[in-house]
C-alpha cells in the first residue's frame, strides 16, 4: 500500500470517531486527496463526518462536509479520491449516497475520481494506539475502489449546463 492510500484510509477512519450522529448511531468518516499545485504537488487531505440534526433535514453527510471544507479553503479542482467508511464492526463497505455523489460529480471527472469504501474497524483495532495495522489491507477484502463514473453512470455535470 503506498503512503497516500495510507493516510486516505487513516483520515477516514479518524475523522468517523468524529461523527455526530445522536440518532441514527451511523458514524461515518471521509477524507479526500487533493492534489495541491499550488504548493509543488504536496498532497493535501481534507477530512470530515457526518453531523446530525434533531430535524433530520438539517443533517450533512461526512463526503459532503470534507468537499464543503475543501471549497471553503480555496481548493476547487485538484481532486483524486476520496475515502468513506460507515458503521461499526461490519465487513460491508459504505457507499456514498446519491446526494453525496452528483455533489461530488461537481467537482470531479468522474472516469478518474475514485472512491474507495473501506469496511469498519473491528474493536481490536479500534483499541490499538497506532494505524499500522492499515498496511496489511487489501482490495477486496478490506477496502474497495471505484470511480465515481461507476456509482453515477451518465451523470450530469456543469459541462451540460
Amino acid at each position: 500500500m503506498n503512503a497516500e492510500l495510507y493516510n486516505l484510509i487513516k483520515n477516514t477512519y479518524l475523522y468517523q470517531d468524529r461523527a455526530y450522529c445522536p440518532y441514527s448511531k451511523f458514524n461515518v468518516g471521509a477524507s479526500i486527496l487533493i492534489n495541491d499545485d499550488k504548493d509543488g504537488k504536496k498532497p493535501i487531505y481534507i477530512s470530515g463526518c457526518n453531523v446530525e440534526n434533531a430535524s433530520y433535514g438539517g443533517a450533512i453527510c461526512a463526503e459532503r462536509t470534507a468537499f464543503t471544507k475543501a471549497v471553503s479553503e480555496g481548493y476547487t479542482s485538484g481532486f483524486i479520491k476520496i475515502g468513506v467508511v460507515g458503521g461499526e464492526n461490519s465487513d460491508a463497505f459504505v457507499s456514498p449516497c446519491g446526494i453525496c455523489r452528483q455533489f461530488m460529480r461537481e467537482f470531479v471527472d468522474p472516469k478518474k475520481f475514485q472512491v474507495v469504501m473501506c469496511r469498519s474497524r473491528t474493536e481490536k483495532e479500534k483499541a490499538k494506539d497506532s494505524f499500522e495495522y492499515i498496511e496489511n489491507f487489501t482490495e477486496g477484502s478490506d477496502y474497495i475502489i471505484k470511480t465515481l463514473e461507476e456509482l453515477l453512470p451518465l451523470s450530469f455535470g456543469p459541462e451540460d449546463l
